[in-house]
């Protein structure tokens, strides 16, 4: 029997999630095909720190990050970007041809760098004809006016058009329309396919951290702020080390607070160095182990990404959103919808202040004393993404390789 092959192509500009949310996938198709190989291509600095899984391996690609009005540049190269894309470019086209993979998996915003998958994508085209293309995209990519208006800018409907056989959402149309929202036209809503979200699995081993915290917790509820890549997260961080602050050590819970690696690293020593006059908290720069901690807390503070939003929810975990503020607004979009059907709670950015915040805090707290504290999880959320994907797969791949494990 062959070898299914699948090659997935990330770009992840400031955060993480598209090469966080890559690997997650991966690894399941690794679980469910039988000799499966599952090339990444990617950009994430640092994508060396993830557990990579068994099948899979990456290449690392030239970094490129936008640089405001000056456009786009190299990310550590000293060479103009336009020569990085190039370099990059090449370096996709080469482990496609090598590779020859059967399904090819994209995750990233169309609107970051789309000439370059254009120039990418019509090489598998042309190189690769049997090869089958798939862009997947979250159940939210942010505002209608400002997505539409991009993707005619950069003529994302044609690249859809020309190059892609399927466009997974993972998310549920119920929830969000993307097809109405992002007026999609007729031919490429029939492409679309909603997988559900995606469900976080357990991980081997629970954080030396985390049993520490267990033995010297005396039994009180935990507190988790995480922020995913934790690039717009420093406001929701200080705001809630300073209601902390504010009561001094007479907290009857514990805190852990993950900051994320693309924090800045000035913003990441200065809330450090606040935390450590604390007592009671917990304090990572990065975890691998972000999903247990989720797991083993009684509140969840986050902003709203997708894929933390995931973990949150796939295990009924009560979660108070407090989403920044950013361009595309896609995560305050995602929290005020998880709010309306009663997913999440949800402070909007006017109102993140640390006397709002540590009265959430306390009263989420209360409810968690009263055998009050699990989250609820609508009927809309279906967390079957990864099933329904790998279903797709199965669909996409050449019969002789379709045998799961």
């Amino acid at each position: 029997m062959s070898t299914l092959r699948v090659l997935m192509h990330c770009h992840d500009a400031l955060g993480l999630s598209h090469t966080a949310r890559a690997l997650w996938i991966a690894g399941e198709i690794s679980r469910h095909f039988e000799k499966s190989s599952i090339l990444l291509l990617t950009d994430l600095p640092i994508v060396g720190k993830f557990k990579i899984p068994d099948n899979v391996d990456y290449v690392h690609l030239p970094g490129i990050v936008h640089d405001g009005d000056a456009g786009y540049r190299a990310r550590n190269l000293n060479i103009k970007a336009k020569k990085t894309l190039r370099i990059r470019c090449k370096i996709a086209q080469s482990a496609a041809k090598t590779f020859k993979p059967q399904i090819m998996i994209i995750d990233r915003n169309p609107l970051d760098l789309p000439r370059e998958m254009r120039r990418v994508l019509a090489f598998v085209r042309e190189v690769l004809p049997a090869t089958r293309i798939v862009w997947t995209i979250t159940d939210v990519l942010g505002a209608p006016d400002y997505v539409i208006a991009g993707w005619q800018r950069e003529n994302v409907y044609k690249l859809f058009r020309y190059y892609c056989d399927e466009i997974w959402v993972l998310g549920a149309k119920q929830f969000f329309n993307v097809a109405q929202k992002y007026q999609l036209p007729a031919e490429l809503e029939k492409r679309l396919v909603y997988t559900g979200w995606l469900k976080a699995l357990p991980q081997n081993k629970e954080p030396r951290s985390f049993r520490e915290l267990q033995e010297n917790g005396a039994g009180r509820p935990t507190v988790l702020v995480t922020a995913g890549s934790g690039a717009h997260a420093g406001r929701m961080m200080d705001a809630y080390l300073e209601f902390l602050e504010r009561r001094g050590n007479r907290m009857p819970f514990k805190s852990v607070l993950i900051t994320g690696p693309m924090m800045p690293s000035v913003e990441k020593r200065r809330l450090m160095e606040r935390a450590s006059h604390l007592q009671g908290v917990v304090f990572h720069r990065f975890s691998k182990h972000v999903r247990e901690y989720i797991r083993n807390a009684n509140l969840v503070l986050n902003h709203g990404g997708y894929n933390s939003l995931c973990e949150i929810l796939s295990v009924g975990k009560k979660a108070l959103l407090a989403p920044a503020r950013m361009q595309a607004d896609e995560h305050l979009i995602r929290a005020t919808l998880m709010q309306k059907i009663g997913a999440v709670d949800m402070l909007p950015p006017e109102q993140l202040k640390p006397e709002k915040l540590g009265d959430y805090v306390l009263s989420a707290l209360e409810q968690h004393r009263n055998g009050q504290s699990a989250g609820l999880v609508p009927s809309v959320l279906s967390f079957q993404g990864l099933s329904t994907i790998m279903d797709r797969i199965r669909h996409l791949a050449p019969r002789k390789i379709s045998k799961t494990k």
